[in-house]
């Protein structure tokens, strides 16, 4: 019997095989290239349509919910975002991602529809926010200053505390000051980023852990709202290969994104949230 485990090793030399037919392919870190700027190869288009990967997607999304008949969702149904693929070697100290979340950084106080998400934390209700309450994600503008690489669609998985959305509006005394314009750890057009000087209780240098050991065709899944980082050192025997595939529930946000992505697909360019890289695969060889 086929293995899936050999089926995804097999994706992967695939991805290999079209990096060295196309050495000028773009990557970061440019000197040891780690994280490719590719997002149309055959095995990651393979890969993100895999129905052993849309079945546990379909049931991450319907963890969510809503109270509200009008909400235009269908949890039942999972778009394909286009994002990259990362080969990290062992022993590898260059690909740095501190602790961070996505979905845009100011965007979650300074956007009305995006402040909604976490309304019970702000007025003091904390125990009955609900993490999982879709009602306010699908509108959200979770990317209001545009640059390259900021993600503008809902990822239902890639919980917020109480402590990080209430961190700004307190100076280091613990007094409410809502004069301050400071919110640390938040750059425009950056993701939230986090360390033990910005958010000192979360004490995150001790309490970050590594995930459990995976296997070539497992995948993991967190929250979007999730801190998360990769470690400083690859202290693997070999490699670790990601690609990135999140789950993108059916919403009107999330497929007036995919008429833009479907263009640039037929156009041979990246997608409108990959600017920084737009004619990457315009001249391949597959």
């Amino acid at each position: 019997m086929y293995s899936q485990k050999r089926k995804h090793l097999n994706l992967k030399k695939d991805a290999q095989d079209y990096i060295k037919l196309n050495p000028q392919t773009k990557g970061y870190p440019e000197s040891n290239k780690i994280v490719y700027e590719l997002y149309w190869p055959k095995s990651q288009i393979n890969a993100r349509s895999d129905p052993k990967m849309m079945e546990p997607m379909k049931f991450f999304n319907n963890l969510w919910h809503t109270n509200n008949p009008d909400v235009e969702v269908s949890l039942n149904h999972n778009l394909s975002y286009a994002d990259r693929f990362r080969i990290r070697n062992p022993g590898d100290d260059s690909f740095t991602l501190g602790p961070h979340a996505d979905g845009g950084c100011i965007e979650r106080w300074e956007d009305e529809e995006y402040r909604k998400c976490y309304e019970d934390v702000f007025n003091g209700d904390s125990e009955n926010y609900d993490p999982y309450d879709v009602t306010h994600r699908t509108k959200a503008n979770m990317n209001i200053y545009p640059v390259a690489n900021a993600c503008s669609v809902f990822r239902s998985f890639q919980e917020l505390t109480n402590y990080y959305l209430l961190k700004p509006l307190f100076n280091v005394f613990d007094e409410l000051d809502l004069q301050s314009s400071k919110f640390l750890g938040s750059k425009l057009g950056k993701n939230q980023e986090f360390n033990d000087k910005s958010h000192p209780d979360l004490n995150l240098s001790k309490l970050m852990t590594s995930i459990p050991k995976v296997e070539p065709g497992d995948a993991v899944f967190w929250h979007c709202d999730l801190i998360h980082a990769a470690d400083l050192v690859h202290r693997g025997e070999v490699d670790s290969s990601v690609m990135y595939i999140p789950a993108v529930p059916l919403c009107d946000l999330n497929t007036k994104y995919l008429k833009l992505q479907r263009e640039a697909f037929l156009k041979g360019l990246t997608g409108p949230d990959i600017s920084g890289f737009p004619t990457s695969e315009l001249k391949t060889i597959i």
